[in-house]
Order: C-alpha cells, then sequence, then structure tokens
C-alpha cells in the first residue's frame, strides 16, 4: 500500500517549489508561470512552464485565491497537476495549488 501511495504521489504531483513568476487573466482562463520538472503529455513546446485553467471551473476560483496568495506574500508554491490539458489546449491544468509558509 505504501508502495502505491509513493507512486501515485509521483504521478500526480510536482514536488518543486518555486516562485510564481506570472499570473494572467484572458477571458476565463487563468496563466501562471511556474517552474514544471516533467509535462503533460499534452503540453506544447514552448508552454512547459505555463499552466492554466479555468475561473469556471470547479475549483477555479480557489487556485485563483491561492496563486494571488502566493504572489502578494512572495511564497513558494508546489503545484500538483491533473497531467491533463483539460481548460486550455496546450497549457497543463493543475489540479491543486499549495502554498508553503517557509
Amino acid at each position: 500500500m505504501h508502495t502505491k501511495l509513493l507512486i501515485l504521489s509521483a504521478l500526480f504531483s510536482n514536488t518543486a517549489l518555486a516562485n510564481i513568476s506570472n499570473v494572467k487573466i484572458v477571458d476565463d482562463i487563468v496563466y501562471f508561470t511556474y517552474l514544471n520538472q516533467t509535462s503533460a503529455a499534452c503540453v506544447e513546446a514552448g508552454n512547459s512552464n505555463v499552466w492554466a485553467f479555468s475561473l469556471n471551473a470547479q475549483n477555479g476560483p480557489d487556485l485563483y485565491r491561492a496563486l494571488l496568495h502566493a504572489q502578494s506574500s512572495s511564497s513558494k508554491v508546489t503545484v500538483e497537476s491533473t497531467l491533463t490539458c483539460s481548460d486550455k489546449a496546450g497549457y497543463e491544468t493543475p489540479r491543486a495549488i499549495s502554498v508553503s509558509y517557509n
């Protein structure tokens, strides 16, 4: 069981703590720049460090609040991936954004 959890954790998370360097909104899509060590297969060349999610997605407003808090407090974040480009073609979609207070 422990091995399965480690494998799932490796598949669905990006463990690098990094700062958010850019946040941009176009229509209902929020784009942000975050160091991405491994991109989902759907990510287009040149977009490996740019993530995107819809403000209309179920977790969109919560992700946006986490981004704004991290950027305004200069906190580092960890982004967990959905391993899809479901909200904007060619851009990886985050599942969760964790803000580090260290």
